[in-house]
């Protein structure tokens, strides 16, 4: 009996240990969220939650019409300094990235797109400045090409530092080119065009990327998936911060 029992335990610990090295993939869903500082928190937990637990990766699936331009440049930051590989997704199908959400794909460690989504119109918009007609008139041209002027160079350096399309990031801004996915795939403003979850950790595995931790190479096929969820705070800032 004795015997048997240890057997037993043997062959538990060797199901845990077989368990426990099982790759695992963090994974975050941004739908139709508004960047603003509440979506770059709960993104800042994301990095770290993922960080701590030696996660793969962190996938951050999003759809957004844009935002502000602070919390953007954060995030843009934060993925930067990320020691672990961030992946963006735009997603699900037909799924869109405007404007500050277009930075915040293009800033991942890999991007990528659903069939059928968009990318871009990422021209700075400028609340109206007060004062009188002709003056107002003048600070708002004044404003906006100093916006304009700041954020292509934003949008340069991303696709600069990760390899992709600076050309059309640029136009991105200046001209609010949008791009489908496949297009946005074939001028390499973002890597690749995945069905779905299951279908872009099969894309990506194997792939190497450097962060600011060193290089990794990604190990995502048949991965297990740990989503991450906004809190209950983190929920109700982001709906306050929702114009």
């Amino acid at each position: 009996m004795r015997y048997l029992v240890a057997v037993g335990l043997i062959v538990s610990v060797g199901l845990l240990s077989a368990q426990s090295s099982r790759p695992h993939v963090c994974y975050a869903v941004v739908q139709d969220a508004i960047v603003n500082p509440a979506l770059r928190d709960f993104l800042k937990r994301a990095i770290e939650t993922a960080q701590r637990d030696g996660a793969e990766c962190l996938v951050v699936q999003i759809t957004t019409p844009g935002g502000m331009v602070d919390a953007m440049q954060e995030i843009v930051r934060m993925f930067f300094q990320s020691p672990i590989p961030v992946v963006t997704f735009v997603a699900p199908i037909a799924g869109n990235a405007d404007s500050a959400g277009a930075f915040i794909v293009m800033a991942g460690h890999i991007a990528a797109m659903a069939p059928g989504s968009r990318i871009g119109a990422a021209h700075p918009v400028l609340l109206p400045v007060g004062g009188g007609e002709q003056g107002s008139s003048e600070m708002e041209r004044i404003m906006t090409e100093k916006a304009t002027q700041a954020v292509t160079a934003t949008i340069k350096a991303i696709a600069e530092l990760r390899g992709r399309n600076q050309k059309l990031a640029e136009q991105m801004v200046r001209k609010s080119l949008s791009l489908t996915a496949r297009e946005a795939a074939e001028q390499k403003i973002v890597d690749l065009v995945a069905d779905d979850l299951n279908d872009l950790l099969r894309k990506i595995d194997g792939r190497t990327v450097r962060t600011s931790a060193g290089v990794k190479t990604l190990h995502t096929r048949n991965a297990e998936v740990h989503e991450i969820r906004m809190s209950a705070k983190e929920t109700f800032l982001h709906f306050l911060s929702n114009p």
